[in-house]
């Protein structure tokens, strides 16, 4: 049986992206998505972060920002960071927008708040008990090695699954 994955984070442009760049080159069913009501990435400030819709494909914000201020996207690794995302899929999708993208069986988030937004849809979304039914919804935290690129070993993020679905399954009821 091939499993499919859906990897969430806030926006669908660092974390999940790089977990669904990474499970696809193993050859593995995945999509990635984000949970936020846009889509941020860093600015000349914290008060100035980048905003865009999802949607918005990542060569438009690829282009914008290498207009704005090449030198600070590029030293920040966000120009680097498009590079790959689009070298993945279009553009960034919202989890709570894309019911249609059919049942997942593991559902990895990247921090508290996603896994809380994707249970909040699980418990409201007049899809739950098809796109729900049988998933595993996980929370990790696997930043610390999600960023670590090329170099990162497939194991170790099947690792951090299955000690994450032990876990899961070992709690007690």
């Amino acid at each position: 049986m091939r499993f499919r994955y859906a990897m969430v984070c806030s926006s669908n442009q660092n974390r999940s992206m790089e977990a669904h760049a990474l499970l696809r080159r193993q050859g593995l069913d995945v999509a990635s998505y984000g949970t936020g009501s846009h889509v941020k990435l860093p600015g000349p400030s914290l008060r100035e972060p980048n905003v865009y819709d999802f949607g918005t494909p990542y060569k438009q914000m690829f282009d914008e920002l290498r207009r704005k201020d090449p030198e600070l996207y590029k030293r920040n690794g966000i120009l680097q960071m498009l590079k790959r995302n689009l070298s993945v899929k279009l553009a960034p999708q919202r989890w709570q927008d894309n019911a249609g993208d059919g049942v997942f069986d593991v559902v990895m988030t990247f921090e508290e708040k996603v896994f809380d937004s994707v249970l909040e849809g699980n418990t409201t979304s007049s899809l739950s008990d098809t796109l729900f039914q049988n998933c595993f919804i996980l929370k990790g935290s696997l930043s610390r090695y999600i960023l670590t690129t090329d170099s990162y070993n497939i194991d170790l993020l099947h690792a951090v699954f299955l000690n994450n679905l032990l876990i899961w399954l070992t709690m007690p009821s």
